[in-house]
């Protein structure tokens, strides 16, 4: 602006002088220079094409003095008439010179306001492109501060409320926010002193045309403190130092903090004091002297963020000495900004917030610690999408079953969102339940396909185009005997590898999905030695855009080969030669690296269906529990429950019968084993009964007890606590 000002009176001067100059000839060095008198009207006429309205009217006034008075006192022997006429012709090229730069300045007005407009509409066009791209609240908050700082505003800080929900209506006291972006631009560590250049904002106050600012390939990122310069002024809270991302600030409860005041009443607030603007932003120079000259923010308004009737925070936007100042016109066009900003802000903020539920309830509905087993040590990962489909339904499970046997489970519900969440969760439940009444694994699934149907029939009389399909891989190890007995729902079977460093597959015929029905499920029994690990996954790790499902299985063995790393290792290596890339899919990966239980720990006896065989089954367990080093207590309650299990066997049952005690360490197992399939059940037996007390006094002894059916009949069991 100076620069131009300049300018103008410079030319003015030269005109002024020029108009002097014919004067000076025409009086002094000849006054029969009488035609020289319409070269002044050239300086009219310049000025009326160059100069504003004010420097036109003293230019023609100098020039209509001049002639007036050359000619009115000065030049002798001039006919009246000639007078008359040359006086009259610079009077009328004074009028149409001031018509003419009139004319001229409303056209410039009218071209600046359209210039004006265009870059206020590219602005308003740039933030409806670049603002909201992504449904990351801290994204899109810098995404705003990135389209308004150079363009618009020289600082720019986007702060949002601490709570969970918007301000529905105007709150009182001090607010705690979160400074979710802030931005200064080049200019803002320049001296009161130094000079930015033209304007480069689309102010209505200002001149120039906007200037291109940041490209719009640009990305800003979810950092939440940054700048697009060397910067001696920052948009740190009021009064303060800059908070690092994401610690919060209190605005303050006095109504003459423009935030405060804007985020209480959701009213945008502009302020043209410098003093003012000052407690709105913070110095960053580390020398305090440079903070001290670097020129402060002149200007500065607070634009409350609002989107479906409530308030989400406050942008504040500041601009430097270097450029015009905020006027009523930057107002408007910062909260139609802030408008479209907020809507966005506050999809993201939803988005989240569903997204955490639902990645809450999966959480909640997975296991949340393994448990410490004697039949396998064991290691899980899951990794949810990034995906805009939000969660999915896969899951796994880790379940101890009687005789120290332990269930791996991994499933994968179709679909994604809270509704898969749910079902992956009765599915997990309804296997602890089948897992419970000790099913075998191609049972179980049969039992579990039938749950499903059922939920499906159900849910389509709900909702007609709902639809639930799963997939699920039931595994059973027996440390005890090493062998894992394996069977799969439309599932891809696990892949062992051997303590010698072979991989190969656990496979087992593959039975349809759950919810299919129609074709019934096998199970098959494999090998499994100790120190072997058995993983299990969904197929989000092997299946990818990049390749199939069997190169998927290759890619994962060849993780598995080499030397024998420890189950963290293994998940690391696996999920970095598989998914070298965010999953496009939920992803659930289950290690479980077996153990065997040698003869020192496991003993067991054949027995005859005779009566004289409870006292050799009590001797037995006696025997082997004094080896063991037990306790007497231990000692009288084993007792107890070998004389009730091996009495009901000789009594009830057919076929052979057979007693095994298993030492778990931290609990004793009794197992009897008979040949018929008729399972016992625990009932209160009357005051007058002589018999069903014998289960009875056997659940009051153990910690637990049950029945589970065996190829050759059942085996009644019942677990003691050493501990």
């Amino acid at each position: 602006m100076a620069r131009t000002w300049d300018r103008d009176h410079v030319l003015a001067a030269l005109l002024l002088a020029f108009i002097g100059l014919i004067a000076f000839l025409q009086l002094v060095v000849d006054p029969g220079l009488f035609p020289w008198a319409g070269y002044s009207v050239l300086a009219e006429l310049i000025a009326s094409a160059l100069l504003p309205l004010r420097l036109t009217f003293v230019v023609g006034m100098a020039d209509l003095g001049a002639v007036a008075g050359v000619y009115g006192a000065g030049v002798q022997g001039v006919p009246t008439r000639d007078r008359f006429i040359t006086v009259l012709a610079v009077f009328l090229a004074f009028v149409v010179s001031l018509v003419v730069c009139r004319l001229r300045e409303k056209r410039d007005r009218r071209l600046r306001n359209l210039t004006i407009s265009r870059a206020r509409l590219r602005l308003l066009s740039e933030a409806g492109r670049r603002v909201g791209s992504t449904l990351d609240v801290s994204r899109t908050a810098a995404e705003l501060a990135d389209v308004a700082v150079v363009d618009f505003a020289d600082l720019a800080r986007v702060d949002l409320v601490a709570t969970r929900e918007p301000f529905a209506a105007p709150v009182t006291g001090a607010q705690r926010v979160f400074p979710a972006a802030s931005r200064a631009g080049p200019t803002a560590g320049r001296s009161a002193g130094q000079s930015a250049g033209p304007s480069a904002g689309p102010s209505g106050s200002g001149s120039g045309s906007a200037s291109a600012g940041p490209s719009a390939g640009s990305s800003a990122g979810p950092s939440a403190w940054s700048s697009a310069g060397p910067s001696a002024w920052s948009s740190a809270g009021p009064g303060g130092t800059p908070p690092g991302p994401g610690e919060p600030m209190t605005y303050p409860e006095s109504e003459s903090s423009g935030p405060a005041s804007c985020l209480a009443t959701g009213n945008s607030v502009l302020s043209q004091d410098p003093a003012t603007t000052a407690t709105w932003f913070t110095p960053r120079a580390d020398d305090p002297a440079e903070a001290g000259e670097a020129a402060g923010p002149t200007s500065a308004m607070a634009i409350a963020l609002r989107a479906r009737r409530g308030t989400l925070g406050v942008v504040l936007f500041g601009r430097l000495g270097t450029r015009p100042p905020f006027d009523e016109d930057d107002v408007l066009l910062a909260e139609e900004i802030a408008s479209r900003a907020a809507v966005c802000i506050d999809n993201a903020r939803r988005y989240t917030r569903e997204r955490e539920t639902a990645l809450a309830l999966q959480r909640s509905l997975l296991p949340q610690e393994m448990p410490s087993l004697m039949a396998v040590e064991t290691h899980s990962r899951y990794l949810p999408a990034d995906s805009a489909a939000g969660v999915g339904g896969d899951w796994f499970d880790v379940i101890p079953l009687s005789g120290a046997r332990v269930a791996l489970i991994v499933g994968d519900v179709a679909g994604h969102g809270i509704q898969a969440s749910a079902t992956m969760g009765r599915l997990r439940t309804a296997v602890r339940t089948l897992a419970d009444i000790e099913l075998t694994p191609d049972e179980l699934l049969t039992r579990l396909d039938g749950i499903v149907l059922h939920r499906t029939a159900g849910a389509r009389n709900e909702i007609a185009d709902t639809d639930l399909s799963a997939t699920c891989l039931y595994a059973v190890y027996d440390p005890v005997t090493c062998e894992c007995t394996v069977a799969r729902a439309g599932h891809a079977p696990p892949v062992v590898r051997h303590p010698d460093g072979t991989v190969g597959l656990l496979d087992a015929p593959a039975g349809p999905p759950l919810g299919v029905g129609g074709l019934p499920f096998e199970s098959a029994t494999a090998h499994v030695p100790a120190g072997s690990l058995v993983v299990l996954y969904t197929d989000g790790l092997i299946e990818s855009y990049d390749h199939d499902i069997d190169e998927g299985l290759d890619l994962l063995r060849a993780a598995l080969r080499g030397t024998n790393p420890s189950m963290s290792d293994a998940a690391d290596q696996i999920l970095r030669s598989l998914l070298p890339n965010p999953p496009r899919d939920d992803v659930a990966l289950l290690i479980a690296r077996t153990r065997a239980l040698g003869a020192d720990r496991v003993a067991g006896w054949p027995l005859p269906s005779d009566p004289a065989a409870v006292a050799q089954a009590r001797k037995y367990a006696t025997d082997q529990l004094t080896g063991w080093g037990m306790s007497e207590d231990v000692e009288f309650a084993t007792e107890l429950i070998v004389s009730e299990l091996v009495t009901n066997a000789v009594r009830y049952a057919t076929g052979p019968i057979s007693l095994r005690l298993i030492n778990g360490g931290d609990s004793l197992i009794c197992e009897v084993s008979d040949g018929s399939n008729t399972s016992p059940h625990l009932r209160l037996a009357a005051a007058l009964d002589e018999g069903g007390r014998g289960l009875f006094l056997i659940a009051r002894t153990s910690e637990r007890w049950g029945t589970r059916r065996t190829s050759a009949g059942k085996t009644i069991w019942a677990e003691l606590s050493l501990s």
